[in-house]
């Protein structure tokens, strides 16, 4: 009995954003069914604000794309996110997430 490979391979790519709290990682992979997977990383203190809200958004998005919400749609309702610290190139954590994600779906032609 031949054993199939559980690894699959995924086209991504990962934007690197500066938000008011610390450096934001967004990485958007598209699977082999064109549907897309949202991976998010901050270099934050572990239990800050930042990690929460990141941890807390990463759930949400994940869930809503599973659940076939347009990644589009995800985008509009984070994106111009104000908080108390924003940064240079974005408005919060949310808005940077809601950028990577865009700049994503602007390559894939979407």
């Amino acid at each position: 009995m031949t054993r199939k490979s559980k690894i699959q391979k995924a086209n991504g790519k990962t934007v690197h954003l500066v938000t008011g709290c610390g450096e934001l990682h967004v990485t958007v992979n598209k699977k082999k069914d064109g549907a897309i997977q949202v991976i998010l990383r901050c270099n934050g203190k572990s239990g800050g604000c930042m990690s929460s809200q990141v941890e807390a958004l990463s759930r949400v998005i994940g869930t809503s794309l599973n659940a076939g919400v347009d990644p589009k749609k995800i985008v509009s309702h984070l994106k111009d996110i104000t908080c108390s610290s924003p940064s240079s190139e974005t408005k919060s954590c949310a808005d940077a997430i809601a950028r990577g994600i865009e700049e994503r779906l602007k390559e894939e032609g979407k």
